[in-house]
């Protein structure tokens, strides 16, 4: 009998019977929980937000429950998971995923008494915390790459004088965080930078900038209970997906160094951890110098690997909740995992476009290499999630493989059907724009120069004030101008109308919203409106000010494709740009009657 077979049969021997929920079905590391805890003896119950969970179909699974999903619904996944765990008698909860791991952890109150097998909350925010967990990285003499922290998508020139060399990985300083998951990003030069910046959400910034580190992955897995290392693994990373860099799809268990053991347990001392971690590095072709870029502190996607080469995590985890803590270090090296659905991928990836589209590194294999690698199969190799005493998760992840594919072949020509829907739907206001644009431009030049003018949109933090902004500086000063709204009083405008108007010159800092009222409309002599419904609201509001209503977007010198200037509220930093420069482009035509210019034409 091997080591790591004895070990497996005395955890199952000494082990007793232990309720145990596994979340986060759907996740790969999650069935690895699933079929080693249901191998140690264990009644293993297992929930998840998917139907088709793949641990819902392992032999090892005594239930299964539909949850809410982490990411959407926080406090309603927390109360499904409450209610589980007192139906079934709960005493341990796994979870798997970041999102879930911060939720229970946080909220284990409300789980009826049940354990988390893992750190307190605020440790786990800690780690969670990319820039926090670098700098307490360099404290211990790790090595981290070169980086900038950046906060809004105006800072991007920082990258450039902080003397950072392209090409450049950037990555949001935690990964899930306001209701979404943030993937990392590359750029190979400045403006790439700018334009990936321009498309982050709001809730993406704070934002890492890095020095992209050429190498394999290497990863150091630890248990840690009580100051103490409990068990140790570690894997090299041959194949990702996408292939620029994410999930494992074929890995293969190596020695652990001993200096990267020491620093990452002198990494994890540091924010009292207690039970699993994975710290990821990344090793310098060029200088052999191992990075660090992030600490997990959670199962893995990877985690099977670890079980099969001999070190069981999930049921050495569970023993020393119960107080029965074993040590385990010695396993095979050379054994390969590979995960099948996502070598698929990796390989459709490869073939779907080149290098320079998916960020590939120097170096990188080419398409037919990986071709041969897909193809050869080794002796140490071993199915993910396909094994023959377990087959039926291997089915329904197949199955969802294959749906998820006919959904975004659906969703791709449901995409092209919507877009011709509305090109043939917005065809009148094309056809109509010019028509339109001289009858505004007339409307204007018969009327003497007005002497207040006023700009309105639904909220008047992003669109009317900026309008304001820019016909200060055009119009003369005689005529008074001012912007109003229909929600909030003495609101700021948000960051990204800030930032994109001071690339323009234009400062709203300072501004505060107010509500458009009857009197301010009776006092105007020209309002100007970003939509229709607006147009509407007003003329509710004030009847007899119809006629001195202006549609802003009729005054585009250039064709259109829409008729309202669209709210960029809650959009990109490049949704903001396209709709700021439309404003300009019409304020200069409003101003031109009142300036004694022309209004710009169309060339042709």
């Amino acid at each position: 009998m091997s080591c790591a077979a004895g070990r497996s049969w005395q955890l199952r021997r000494e082990s007793r019977v232990t309720q145990v929920l596994v979340c986060d079905g759907e996740q790969r590391s999650a069935l690895a929980v699933v079929r080693s805890l249901g191998r140690a003896g264990h009644r293993v119950f297992v929930c998840s937000h998917r139907s088709t969970a793949m641990a819902f179909g392992s032999r090892y699974a005594v239930a299964e429950a539909h949850v809410p999903d982490p990411l959407v619904s926080s406090a309603s996944y927390v109360t499904a998971v409450g209610a589980l765990v007192e139906r079934w008698g709960i005493e341990i909860v796994i979870p798997v995923t970041d999102q879930s791991s911060a939720l229970l952890i946080a909220g284990k109150d409300g789980l009826h008494g049940a354990r988390i097998p893992g750190p307190d909350p605020k440790a786990y925010a800690r780690v969670a915390d990319k820039s926090l967990v670098l700098a307490e990285a360099a404290a211990v003499g790790i090595a981290t790459p070169h980086q900038l922290e950046v906060r809004s998508a105006s800072e991007g020139a920082q990258v450039v004088d902080a003397g950072l060399r392209f090409p450049v990985v950037i990555k949001s300083t935690i990964s899930v965080r306001g209701g979404a998951r943030h993937t990392a990003r590359y750029a190979a030069d400045a403006d790439q930078l700018a334009i990936v910046l321009s498309q982050q959400l709001p809730n993406a910034f704070p934002l890492l900038v890095q020095e992209r580190i050429v190498g394999p992955g290497t990863g150091i897995f630890l248990l840690l209970w009580d100051g103490e290392i409990l068990a140790t693994f570690a894997h090299r990373r041959i194949r990702e997906s996408p292939p620029s860099g994410g999930a494992s799809v074929c890995c293969v268990s190596i020695a652990a160094d001993p200096d990267l053991v020491a620093l990452s347990k002198a990494l994890l001392d540091r924010f009292e951890w207690r039970g699993v971690a994975m710290v990821e590095f990344k090793v310098d072709h060029s200088t052999g110098t191992p990075y660090l870029m992030e600490v997990n502190g959670r199962f893995w996607g990877s985690l099977q690997l670890a079980i099969d080469a001999g070190i069981d995590f999930p049921a050495l985890l569970v023993a020393a909740v119960e107080g029965r803590p074993a040590r385990a270090s010695v396993y095979r090296t050379g054994v390969r995992l590979r995960w099948w659905w996502g070598d698929v991928d990796h390989l459709i990836a490869r073939f779907r476009a080149g290098p320079a589209a998916l960020d590939l590194p120097p170096g990188a294999p080419t398409r037919w290499q990986v071709v041969a690698q897909f193809l050869t199969w080794r002796a140490e190799q071993r199915w993910e999630d396909l094994r023959l005493d377990d087959p039926w998760p291997f089915v329904l992840a197949s199955a969802e493989w294959f749906a998820a594919r006919a959904r975004g072949r659906a969703e791709r020509i449901a995409v092209s059907l919507r877009a011709l829907a509305r090109s043939i739907f917005r065809l009148p206001e094309r056809k109509l724009h010019p028509w339109r644009r001289r009858s505004a431009v007339r409307g204007l030049t018969s009327k003497p120069r007005p002497r207040s003018v006023l700009f309105v949109c639904y909220g008047n933090i992003c669109r009317s004030p900026y309008a304001a902004a820019v016909a200060r500086g055009q119009l003369p000063p005689a005529i008074a101008v001012a912007s109003a709204g229909f929600f909030g009083p003495d609101r700021p405008p948000p960051r990204e109308a800030i930032d994109v108007a001071a690339e323009r010159g234009v400062r709203l800092a300072g501004h505060r919203s107010r509500l458009v009222s009857a009197d301010l409309l009776s006092a105007t002599d020209v309002i100007v409106v970003m939509d229709r419904q607006q147009r509407r609201r007003l003329i509710e509001l004030n009847p007899d000010v119809a006629a001195r209503v202006v549609l802003l977007g009729d005054l585009d010198p250039l064709p259109i494709t829409r008729r309202d200037v669209t709210d960029p509220y809650g959009q990109s930093l490049a949704t903001f740009r396209s709709c700021f420069d439309r404003i300009g482009r019409c304020v200069t035509a409003l101003a031109a009657p009142w300036r004694g210019d022309r209004a710009p034409t169309r060339r042709r």
